[in-house]
């Protein structure tokens, strides 16, 4: 899209990764601000405006969000558009940015310092049992696992998701968009020789135009076809709304009394914890297939 002079519109950190807004870039130097995830609402700003006045002067445009993001996108347009491609991913749910703006200002106190850099995804314990990261002016690092870190936890559990996230209208396997791109987890029964626990990618092909665009960059990637009734039995989030905690109202009531490991300790719960540390336990030990 880069080379070909179009431009890329994606989420991003701001405000000393407070912040997550969409934005557009143009340059290969700028792909960074939209790699990795981020669990958190991203605000869409203008960037539908600027989206339809990029196609409007014949630019190719690559638009990724989650997948109501993308059916605003459509919406807005007015359908689809020739020189449009859309991807989402298989969401989650995602927290409201406050949520995570708070998270931050409880890890910089403790910091004494701010932040600089934030991962999501660090893999230092493998893909599965990934990490959260933040980096701090004065040079130190908080890094902790999924099932421990107080915001994971939280957000894994569902107690801070947005309410239209239970109950999302966006959730099946037709989507609007061209690509939808996931981690393919089920990768140990649908391609067990690729699981090196180092991560592995899901991707979704919709539309012709997808399945064109595919063809001519196949050759550059490995890649395996799996059947999509194995795709939606392991990966249950691309048609299904997750749950909301039992505590969820009480989390909310109480986010902004108490300190954020208290609040999660006491309304976020620890289910899919130690349903994760278990499964990764029996896993090491080749007990689970």
């Amino acid at each position: 899209m880069l080379d070909s002079g179009g431009s890329v519109f994606g989420a991003g950190f701001s405000g000393g990764c407070k912040h997550v807004k969409h934005m557009r870039i143009t340059k290969r130097e700028e792909l960074d601000l939209l790699r990795g995830s981020k669990y958190v609402q991203s605000s869409i700003g203008r960037c539908y405006q600027e989206t339809g006045k990029c196609l409007e002067e014949g630019q190719l445009v690559l638009f990724t969000g989650t997948p109501c993001q993308i059916e605003g996108l459509l919406s807005y347009l007015g359908g689809r558009r020739r020189n449009l491609i859309t991807a989402d991913l298989i969401c989650h749910g995602v927290p409201p940015e406050y949520i995570w703006s708070k998270y931050v200002d409880y890890r910089e106190a403790r910091a004494g310092a701010r932040t600089v850099r934030t991962s999501f995804r660090r893999k230092s314990s493998g893909w599965r049992m990934y990490s959260l990261s933040l980096e701090f002016s004065n040079d130190s690092e908080y890094i902790e696992r999924l099932d421990r870190d107080p915001y994971m936890v939280a957000f894994l559990n569902n107690a801070d998701l947005r309410p239209s996230c239970y109950d999302c209208k966006f959730k099946h396997a037709a989507r609007a968009s061209d690509f939808t791109m996931a981690d393919c987890w089920g990768i140990e029964h649908m391609a067990p020789q690729w699981d090196d626990d180092k991560g592995a990618s899901l991707l979704l092909l919709h539309s012709e135009k997808a399945a064109e665009i595919f063809s001519n960059v196949k050759g550059r990637c490995r890649y395996q076809e799996v059947q999509m009734p194995d795709v939606v039995k392991y990966n249950a989030m691309l048609v299904q709304s997750m749950q909301a905690h039992p505590k969820r109202k009480a989390f909310f009531e109480h986010v902004d009394s108490l300190a954020f490991d208290e609040l999660v300790r006491k309304y976020a719960g620890t289910p899919f914890s130690l349903r994760r540390c278990a499964g990764d336990a029996l896993r090491k030990m080749g007990l689970r297939k």
